[in-house]
């Protein structure tokens, strides 16, 4: 390489072999699966572009290089800053979507949850916020639809069910109960399995998830919540997640054999992303839904 280039080009003529590598099927392999060799761009490219810029302030390269790293950090600064806010603007569509919405939930409602994945949110109201009665869908293992009924009940009255008679294989008794992370001493849960749902006084409905994507935003996930009490008022909430864009470039470049008959391998390139970001409400990104129902049911604090 001629004396008055970077000597930093270096790294990207190892990013371009380290694609060529992994275009071998079999050494492919082995670098994209136990080396991870698709992540080996994230930092070669960045190496490479602050090496330009360190040896044109050091090595009194012509200025003219520092276009490369210029054009690198503020082309993904401008889609960072149109990717932030594309994040915010869909957080507020949904949080004011879901506002002014309340259906305020009574200890004493016998409360049904259907949906995918909402055992978590029917063992909230039970344990964490003391609604005695709460039954959800399981997923069904046969074609036969499975409820699973959680009783919030004094710990005599489980003694009392352990020595009845009718007890029976489809019943458990769950003889701790938690409330922020501390005992709750005097209680128990009854939890019964069957195929018939009770006659409930509310009624909560999850949406299976639906994937989107768009260049801005990447894969985000969004949920429909229909929360409606039995002859009575009836609401719909919408909550999701978003992936949050890195504050640093990070390209991964790749390739990877396609098993379909045809075969072949096939490369590219995609821009890594951070953390899942809730959308609607605030906290973890995998308690959106449980969140959004407690925030509506007046179980928690907006």
């Amino acid at each position: 390489m001629p004396s008055n280039f970077p000597k930093s080009l270096w790294w990207f003529v190892a990013t371009a072999i380290i694609v060529l590598v992994q275009y071998i099927p079999v050494i492919g392999i082995i670098v994209i699966f136990p080396l991870m060799g698709a992540l080996w761009s994230v930092a070669t490219l960045n190496i490479g572009f602050l090496g330009i810029a360190i040896e044109v302030i050091f090595r009194r390269l012509n200025p003219a290089w520092l276009l490369l790293p210029f054009c690198w950090v503020a082309g993904y600064g401008a889609f960072y800053w149109a990717a932030d806010a594309a994040v915010r603007q869909k957080d507020s569509e949904y949080r004011a979507a879901n506002a002014g919405k309340s259906l305020p939930l009574r200890k004493h409602d016998v409360v049904l949850i259907e949906g995918k994945n909402v055992s978590y949110t029917a063992k909230a109201l039970v344990n964490q916020h003391g609604i005695k009665d709460v039954t959800y869908f399981t997923p069904p293992v046969s074609r036969h639809k499975h409820y699973v009924r959680l009783k919030l009940k004094t710990t005599a009255e489980c003694e009392e069910l352990k020595k009845s008679p009718s007890a029976d294989r489809f019943r458990r008794i769950i003889p701790v109960v938690y409330r922020d992370k501390r005992r709750v001493e005097g209680m128990c849960i009854v939890e019964r399995r069957g195929k018939m749902a009770p006659d409930w006084d509310v009624k909560i409905e999850h949406s299976d998830q639906r994937f989107k994507f768009s260049r801005l935003l990447g894969a985000t996930g969004e949920y429909d919540i229909q929360i409606q009490r039995r002859d009575g008022p009836k609401l719909k909430l919408r909550t999701g997640y978003a992936k949050q864009p890195l504050l640093f470039p990070a390209v991964s470049i790749g390739c990877a054999l396609n098993w379909m008959p045809v075969g072949g391998v096939f490369c590219g390139a995609r821009l890594l992303r951070g953390a899942d970001r809730p959308l609607g409400v605030d906290g973890r990104w995998s308690s959106t839904r449980r969140t959004a129902i407690l925030q509506a049911t007046g179980l928690l604090p907006r």
